[in-house]
């Protein structure tokens, strides 16, 4: 006769990332290198998503692993979760969720190939811990924006550059093997050159916060680095910025850059 092995049994066949809680004192245990590292994030994540409104939300987890925030948006009254990864947690799938008896939805897929036809509008996307990893951001940002209903909201929590001297330039830093993490942590905007991507996509800055982060390695450039976490708005169905964004498209046969750049020009000469 066959028995069904224990929820910590079943546990205990797999790796994890996220610690979950399962009842009766049983939890997915990551390593204890990955729990020292980022516990402290993970209650700085959920210190701010506790002031946020996920009732009644469609919600998108992008960069999901063990689903760790999509079970935390469906206990707080979200009526859908969907969560994304490029590499799907069988964990979670197999385990945690029917466990759970939770709803919640994982595909495997990347971020870069999202679209609204995909799944659909959301009103609320959770993107955590991932903005730091992304080869191409602007790209990326673009796609979940153009995922969210208007007035949708953006939660990121992400590795910023937060060196003092820069904080009034619009940067993003765009380290290899310089990183102040490790090589694949290779975009890190500070506040402004992130508030003011979004902004020419048709977002507004609603909250930022940020913890102060101990970077093992510190850059050979002296950048700093601390986590934030920070919540958009998308204000309108089209950005503010419509020829800018026209030309970004590739759309250049509805555009007239030559004149667009001229009127430009001539707005700056009035302001001054």
């Amino acid at each position: 006769m066959t028995t069904t092995p224990s929820i910590a049994e079943q546990v205990a066949q797999y790796r994890w990332y996220h610690r979950i809680d399962l009842g009766d004192g049983v939890f997915t245990e990551p390593p204890p290198l990955i729990m020292e590292s980022i516990a402290s994030i993970w209650d700085f994540i959920r210190a701010e998503l506790d002031q946020q409104d996920l009732k009644d939300a469609r919600v998108l987890d992008i960069g999901c692993r063990d689903a760790l925030w999509s079970l935390y948006a469906e206990q707080h009254g979200a009526k859908e979760v969907i969560g994304i990864d490029n590499g799907l947690s069988t964990a979670a799938r197999d385990v945690v969720l029917p466990h759970l008896k939770s709803q919640v939805q994982m595909h495997e897929m990347n971020v870069n190939d999202l679209t609204p036809e995909t799944f659909g509008p959301f009103d609320v996307v959770l993107f955590l811990g991932v903005l730091y990893h992304l080869r191409y951001p602007f790209w990326s940002l673009q796609r979940i924006v153009d995922v969210m209903e208007p007035g949708g909201r953006l939660m990121i929590e992400s590795g910023m550059l937060a060196t003092e001297a820069w904080e009034d330039e619009t940067l993003l830093f765009c380290p290899t093997d310089e990183s102040p993490y490790e090589f694949t942590s290779c975009t890190f905007f500070n506040r402004k050159g992130l508030v003011t991507t979004l902004e020419s996509m048709g977002l507004e800055c609603l909250h930022a916060a940020s913890m102060e982060w101990s970077q093992t390695t510190p850059a050979p450039s002296g950048a700093r680095v601390e986590r934030q976490f920070l919540v958009f708005r998308k204000v309108a169905e089209g950005p503010p910025i419509d020829a800018v964004n026209t030309y970004w498209r590739g759309v250049h046969g509805a555009l007239d850059i030559h004149s667009c750049v001229r009127k430009a020009m001539e707005e700056r000469k009035s302001d001054s």
